[in-house]
């Protein structure tokens, strides 16, 4: 019998099934195709699979998706799941994001594909954007809509939306706490990666415990997930004994091995600060340059901050203008971008390579902090600080910096310019008490962390003190 000789939509319909039994696609694929074309629906869901998957035909997603319609138009329901995954990925399917399409599309599916379609819908509430606004409360509901089937991995989507946080849900790491541990009995590994987050941060109704977070970073290591940039976390911002710059580094290198661009960004910044290594902006930029490359927003900002302040580099304020502003058009799940805004407002701040503005400034700090960014609170608290374009108010500028701290300290992040200033705020009494020994604690926290302006007041406080015992 040839390719060709069935006579009927349904009998070539059953000829490409049988080929696709056997994986011959080349031969499945006209069959399908001529069935696809008689209105077949059934092959035409069929012939979407083939150019999907590339299989007996060039991969070609908008023509899969072309097929998935008219056969789904045609009242072929199976194929409503296939278009809403098309619609959620997007540019990598080759077809515009559309999360607002594939909701509708996925919403109705009631067949096997059911709880990754859930499921699939609770990502898009929790990510948000692309005609979707970002709703917690929404997520919720949709992971725990489908009640059937291993429900582990859907535990430990709940969980993350209770250590985040915020959209409709309030944040609570011991309810995250109770949604991970039932996803890791069920076998959700990567469960152990976000309890670890909860257990480093601490707070919300847990407390801080960097051993326990230690011991699930690693059994999360062991089951082959890359999770060193984690790890090397906990050595850099660990308040005990085992804190230790040379450790980070060294899990930090184990992964930039990997090539993981976390990791290259982290060892550009220990260059930068000298964290462990001599303070280095050549081998910064490198390392920054390496984590760019795969498409990490922090390096491009951060690339930005060494242009910015000629920092192994010659100063260049458009450059670090037009890195900021790329830098805003990648909305990362990390929000790097807020830290883009703040930079973007020092330069109007202060006047380099553009037109100075104050006003222009506070519209990009007030972005950053209505985002929660440490860098854009600490942008604030110099606003009230100095008085750029606004009436001195020391009392507010130390609320804003107390709010960067506070926001580092939960985040494990590193926040040496808050820190130091802080610091100076209790060292001269601005807007509180004078207090040389609570300012020299940020001083010592700054300077540990490579800010060296915070050195020289130490070395100030250290000398005072030395002059009054020799009185």
């Amino acid at each position: 019998m040839g390719i060709f000789s069935d006579s009927t939509p349904t009998e070539c319909y059953n000829s490409g099934m049988k080929y696709l039994g056997k994986s011959q696609y080349d031969k499945a694929f006209p069959k399908f195709l001529r069935a696809a074309e008689n209105s077949h629906i059934e092959s035409q869901y069929e012939l979407g699979k083939l150019y999907k998957e590339g299989n007996g035909v060039a991969c070609d997603k908008a023509e899969a998706l072309k097929w998935f319609l008219k056969s789904y138009e045609n009242g072929f329901l199976v194929a409503r799941y296939d278009i809403g995954l098309l619609y959620l990925c997007g540019p990598d399917e080759g077809i515009e994001t559309d999360f607002k399409k594939a909701f509708e599309y996925l919403k109705d599916v009631n067949d096997e594909n059911e709880q990754m379609s859930c499921r699939c819908i609770g990502l898009m509430f929790y990510s948000g954007g692309h005609g979707i606004e970002k709703d917690f409360k929404q997520a919720l509901y949709w992971y725990s809509k489908y009640d059937g089937g291993n429900k582990s991995f859907d535990y430990y989507l709940i969980g993350a939306l209770y250590t985040s946080g915020g959209f409709g849900i309030q944040k609570d790491y011991k309810e995250a706490e109770s949604w991970y541990l039932k996803a890791m009995e069920g076998g959700t590994v990567e469960s152990c990666n976000w309890l670890g987050h909860v257990y480093a941060r601490g707070g919300y109704g847990i407390e801080r415990n960097f051993q326990a977070a230690f011991d699930l970073y690693t059994k999360y290591l062991d089951a082959g997930f890359d999770g060193e940039d984690q790890m090397a976390t906990l050595y850099i911002a660990r308040d005990d004994d085992e804190q230790s710059f040379e450790k980070a580094l060294s899990w930090l290198q184990k992964g930039a091995e990997k090539n993981d661009k976390t990791c290259q960004f982290l060892i550009g910044m220990f260059y930068e600060k000298g964290l462990g290594v001599e303070r280095d902006y050549i081998q910064a930029l490198s390392w920054y340059e390496k984590s760019q490359a795969n498409s990490y927003n922090s390096a491009i900002i951060q690339i930005g901050w060494l242009y910015h302040n000629g920092l192994g580099v010659r100063h260049d304020y458009q450059k670090a203008h037009e890195l900021y502003k790329s830098a805003l058009k990648n909305q990362d799940s990390d929000g790097s971008h807020r830290h883009a805004l703040s930079y973007l407002g020092l330069l109007y701040q202060d006047g380099l390579g553009v037109p100075q503005s104050h006003s222009k400034a506070m519209e990009y700090f007030q972005k950053a902090v209505d985002l929660k960014s440490a860098e854009g609170y600490n942008c604030m608290g110099d606003v009230y600080r100095h008085g750029y374009g606004v009436d001195v108010n020391y009392e507010k500028a130390l609320q804003w910096y107390l709010k960067s701290n506070e926001l580092c300290e939960s985040d494990l992040k590193i926040c040496d310019k808050s820190w130091l200033s802080t610091g100076i705020m209790y060292f001269y009494g601005l807007g509180v008490d004078k207090d040389k020994e609570l300012a020299l604690t940020y001083f010592k926290k700054a300077f540990k962390f490579g800010n060296e302006e915070a050195g020289r007041y130490i070395d100030q406080i250290d000398g005072d003190a030395a002059i009054e015992e020799s009185h």
